[in-house]
């Protein structure tokens, strides 16, 4: 994880830090085909910034200056292995 201050995009609320998830399954990780790898890496993306994200960091508490600056964290998950249930350890 790497957290950087930025000032919030004009699209984004003046109220909210922002988040940056990147999902990296390394190729020798899945017997999945490279079209297929990149569609589970995007799922599980998906997964983890609508179900997961909002219950563990509160978007309001990376706001340091109203409008001004905020927080912007960069996570990055790599998967080493992978027998077929990432989608159900999300």
């Amino acid at each position: 994880i790497k957290a950087e201050i930025v000032r919030p995009p004009l699209y984004q609320s003046k109220d909210e830090g922002l988040i940056d998830l990147n999902i990296d399954i390394l190729p020798f990780a899945s017997s999945s085909s490279s079209s297929n790898l990149r569609k589970e890496e995007m799922e599980v993306a998906s997964t983890l910034m609508h179900l997961l994200i909002p219950h563990l960091v509160d978007k309001e508490q990376l706001v340091i200056v109203r409008g001004k600056y905020v927080w912007r964290l960069n996570v990055d998950v790599m998967v080493m292995q992978c027998d077929g249930n990432l989608m159900d350890v999300c």
